[in-house]
């Protein structure tokens, strides 16, 4: 099978980074490629992956928001036009899905099976545009998510940890106590973990 993995010049995709989407991306790459796919990568030049890399022409380092978007715009269309030409059979899209990105992957989807990761749920006005293309098929990084977004959702990406083996131990030392480990960022709710502690 020949597939596209689309992901952002933020950083380079490799199965030791320490970005989630690099690693990731990385790790999706090798295991692909070493089940006989042919996968063309899209990321910035550095890549350390057993997969072909289509790299960015631009880095994101020293770009506004704005050029860093067109960067990526560009390499979307650039694989967009190969699917078009029959050089893929899936296109696997890890940058977010703005209404541009999502138009092209409806537009391709007579030719090319396109799926959108999210590996952040869009909220508000996003959510709304997402769910406006909700037919199209989209990959969860958790199964809450596929509760909050009413897409056509075709899987949940495994996190790899096994619950039994890591279940604690309730004892009185520890059952005020919890641990919340990720990046302090407002899209994974830390605040909601505080407020659930702070009301228990």
């Amino acid at each position: 099978m020949r597939i596209a993995q689309v992901n952002n010049n933020i950083r380079p995709v490799d199965r030791e980074s320490t970005g989630s989407i690099a690693a990731h991306v990385g790790l999706l790459s090798d295991q692909l490629s070493l089940h006989g796919n042919e996968v063309d990568v899209y990321t910035t030049h550095e890549a350390v992956t057993l997969a072909n890399v289509v790299p960015f022409e631009q880095q994101a380092h020293g770009l506004s928001v704005s050029e860093q978007t067109e960067a990526i715009d560009n390499i979307v269309k650039k694989a967009a036009e190969k699917a078009e030409d029959g050089e893929y059979d899936v296109i696997h899209a890890h940058v977010w899905p703005t209404e541009e990105r999502l138009q092209l992957w409806r537009k391709l989807s007579d030719v090319v099976l396109t799926c959108s990761v999210l590996h952040t749920l869009p909220e508000g006005d996003d959510k709304v545009v997402v769910e406006q293309y909700g037919e199209l098929p989209f990959i969860g990084f958790s199964h809450a998510q596929t509760k909050l977004l009413d897409v056509n959702w075709i899987g949940v990406v495994p996190h790899g940890v096994d619950t039994e083996a890591l279940r604690p131990k309730i004892t009185d030392r520890n059952t005020d106590r919890a641990l919340v480990i990720g990046k302090i960022l407002s899209c994974k709710a830390p605040h909601n973990a505080i407020k659930a502690a702070l009301a228990a």
